[in-house]
């Protein structure tokens, strides 16, 4: 049962940065012209982990 859904129990530190393509899908969609959804997993990345490594 707990490996069938480990990501969704285990996330819950990452549920902040996985909430912003999750429940801010619609958000992403006016940040990104509408590819937010279309990148879904693309703009969180990028917004954490991606602006300190690549400035």
């Amino acid at each position: 049962m707990s490996t069938n859904k480990p990501v969704q129990e285990q996330p819950d530190k990452k549920k902040k940065e996985d909430e912003t393509v999750h429940l801010s899908a619609d958000d992403l969609r006016k940040i990104s012209g509408g590819a937010g959804v279309a990148t879904g997993p693309a703009p969180a990345p990028p917004k954490a982990p991606l602006p300190p490594t690549t400035h």
